[in-house]
C-alpha cells in the first residue's frame, strides 16, 4: 500500500470484495488498519502469530473480521488442496471457464501494478526519475543484480522506477540510512551479484564511514547518492503544513562532495551533474571492481505521485 513499486495497488484494495492478510502484520505498509478497503465485505487474517492477531483485532475499526490461527503455509496448502479436489483443475491459472470476471479482475490488477503515470514531471535532465531510469538501463544488462533502496524521497523514486530480481528496502520500520550497510552485507552474502544502492544525501550521512568498511573488505558495490542538499522529505512535509519559506532545519551543505569523501575512505568516487556523466560513472563502477560512490546532483523533487488510476479505463 505504501510502496511506489506497487503502482496503483491502493485502488485495487479499494475495489476488493474480500481482503486476506496472509501472515501479513497490520502495520504502516497497509495503513495500520482494515479500513483500507472500503468496499470489502469481509476481512480474513491468517497467522499463527498471536501479536499479529491481536493487532488485527485492535485495528479492525468495527469491520467484520475472521481471525484464523493457522500457519500461512499450511493455510495455502489446505486451500489449494480443497479447490483442486472440488474442481479437479489448476487454480493457479487465471482462466475461469464461463466466467470472464476473474480474467478482467486479473487484468485490472496487472494494469494497476504497472501504473506509473506521474501527476507532474520536472523537465531537468537529472530529475530523480531520469537518474533512476539511467541506472535501470545498466541493471537490465546484468543477469544477477541486487537493488537496495534506502528511505526518503529519492529512495521512493528508486522503488518506483528501478527493479531487479532481488530488492532490499528499509521495510515497515521506516528507518533510514541503512542502504550502504545493506549493500555491503548483500555483496558479501552473494559475491557474484551486482549490488547497486540508492541513497539520498540525508540518509547517507548516518553511516557514511561504512565506505571504509567496503574498501577494507574489497566489497564491489555501487552507491548512487541523489544529492539535493537537504532533508527533502522534511522539506516537503514542512512546506505542505506551514507554507513556502517557512521550513526549518531541512537544509544541508550545497554540493557536498560525497564522492571525494568516498575516495578518502579508499573507494572510487564520481561527481555527476549530467546524465552522460552518470552513465560514464556507472561504466567506471562496473570496470573498477571496487566500491564506488556516484554523487549525483539533483533537484529536490517530492516522492512520486501518480495520476489517478481509472478503474473503468483499465478494465
Amino acid at each position: 500500500m505504501r510502496d511506489p513499486a506497487q503502482g496503483a495497488l491502493a485502488n485495487v484494495i479499494q475495489e476488493a470484495d474480500c481482503l486476506v492478510y496472509l501472515g501479513k502484520p497490520i502495520d504502516f505498509t497497509s495503513g495500520f488498519g482494515l479500513h483500507t478497503a472500503e468496499s470489502a465485505r469481509e476481512f480474513i487474517v491468517i497467522t499463527d502469530d498471536g501479536k499479529i492477531q491481536q493487532r488485527a483485532q485492535e485495528c479492525s475499526h468495527e469491520k467484520p473480521l475472521l481471525s484464523v490461527p493457522l500457519s500461512p503455509v499450511k493455510a495455502v496448502t489446505s486451500i489449494l488442496g480443497y479447490l483442486a479436489a472440488e474442481n479437479d483443475r489448476d487454480f493457479s491459472s487465471k482462466e475461469s471457464p464461463g466466467d470472464n470476471s476473474r480474467i478482467r479482475w486479473c487484468e485490472f490488477v496487472e494494469n494497476a501494478l504497472a501504473h506509473r503515470e506521474l501527476a507532474s514531471h520536472d523537465s531537468s535532465s537529472l530529475y530523480s526519475k531520469n537518474v533512476v531510469q539511467c541506472v535501470q538501463e545498466a541493471l537490465h544488462e546484468l543477469p544477477d543484480s541486487i537493488l537496495v533502496c534506502d528511505g526518503g524521497e529519492f529512495g521512493q523514486w528508486s522503488q518506483a522506477f528501478a527493479s531487479s530480481e532481488t530488492r532490499l528496502t528499509n521495510g515497515p520500520g521506516g528507518a533510514i540510512g541503512g542502504g550502504l550497510p545493506y549493500a555491503i552485507g548483500a555483496k558479501i552474502g552473494r559475491p557474484d551479484a551486482t549490488v547497486i544502492a540508492f541513497m539520498g544525501d540525508g540518509t547517507v550521512g548516518f553511516h557514511l564511514a561504512e565506505f571504509e568498511t567496503a574498501s577494507r573488505e574489497n566489497v564491489d558495490i555501487t552507491v548512487v547518492i541523489g544529492n539535493d542538499s537537504r532533508w527533502n522529505a522534511e522539506h516537503h512535509i514542512q512546506t505542505r503544513d506551514y507554507g513556502l519559506g517557512r521550513t526549518h532545519g531541512c537544509g544541508l551543505g550545497d554540493n557536498i562532495r560525497y564522492d571525494i569523501v568516498a575516495k578518502g575512505l579508499g573507494c572510487e568516487g564520481v561527481f555527476a551533474e549530467t546524465i552522460d556523466e552518470l552513465r560514464q560513472g556507472l561504466k567506471l563502477s562496473q570496470r573498477s571492481g571496487r566500491p564506488t560512490c556516484l554523487n549525483v546532483i539533483i533537484p529536490g523533487a517530492p516522492a512520486p505521485v501518480y495520476k489517478e488510476f481509472d478503474f473503468e479505463e483499465s478494465s
